[in-house]
């Protein structure tokens, strides 16, 4: 068989085996979201944002939350301070009473932006009173045992609840140019201990972070390149994107 042949036939078998492989259905495919209440059983409405109408990122999740009508309000109609004081009213009632891990996640979500494909509370200030809100629920959030209890429930290689709300809280105070409040923020977390079940962490251990514009959710200690290890320093590239260069991998050459 010729060279010409030979490429043509590989080819056609490279092409039948990629025909075969069984094709991985997308997110939205496998794990379709819940169809969002729309009401609950007085008729009123439980959510100001849905996939339905294409309004939310995460397929997986929907974002039912207290103070629609309220909220709905302000946002047909920002100009109006009547409106403004009702739905800042109703948010501060629920910050004020609630203990509920969902509802204080999703109000957090809500007015953090953190959700929806359009931003509708910080887009055209940083530091407006729904903002801070939404601060003040991601710092209640943080401190409920559920959120805790992921010092415990989950590995260091998976996300956590007070990393990320942290993280999400420090850069939300840095955008509104309020760097003591971030840096509240920042030591609160660092100096946090945790002693659970299965997993107990010293001051500095929970949340590693080890300076202020380095605030990633995850931080990979323990996968070094043996010069770091050798040398005794900590490694902490792999959650905020740095990668060694290649030549920090290599062996030193044997005498």
């Amino acid at each position: 068989m010729g060279r010409g042949r030979l490429r043509w036939a590989v080819a056609a078998a490279a092409f039948g085996l990629l025909l075969r492989v069984p094709q991985v259905a997308s997110v939205e495919e496998a794990e379709p979201a819940p169809a969002v209440r729309r009401g609950q059983k007085d008729g009123s409405p439980t959510a100001l944002f849905t996939h339905a109408d294409n309004q939310l990122h995460c397929p997986d999740r929907h974002l039912e939350h207290p103070c629609v009508e309220e909220l709905g309000a302000y946002l047909a109609n920002k100009s109006d301070e009547q409106d403004r004081a009702a739905a800042l009213d109703c948010v501060n009632e629920v910050l004020s009473i609630t203990n509920n891990y969902w509802e204080l996640k999703n109000m957090t979500h809500l007015l953090l932006d953190l959700d929806t494909k359009e931003h509708v509370f910080d887009k055209t200030s940083r530091d407006n009173e729904f903002v801070m809100a939404g601060l003040r629920f991601a710092d209640k959030l943080m401190r409920h045992e559920e959120c805790l209890r992921e010092f415990d429930v989950k590995s260091e290689l998976e996300g956590r609840c007070v990393a990320l709300y942290a993280k999400i809280s420090v850069l939300k105070y840095k955008n509104a140019g309020m760097l003591r409040e971030a840096m509240d923020v920042f030591r609160r977390v660092t100096s946090l201990a945790w002693e659970g079940a299965e997993r107990s962490y010293a001051p500095g251990e929970a949340v590693p972070w080890d300076d202020f514009a380095h605030t990633p959710q995850i931080i990979l200690e323990r996968a070094c390149p043996c010069g770091a290890a050798r040398r005794g320093t900590t490694c902490r590239f792999a959650s905020s994107w740095r990668t060694p260069s290649p030549r920090s991998w290599r062996r030193p050459r044997r005498p």
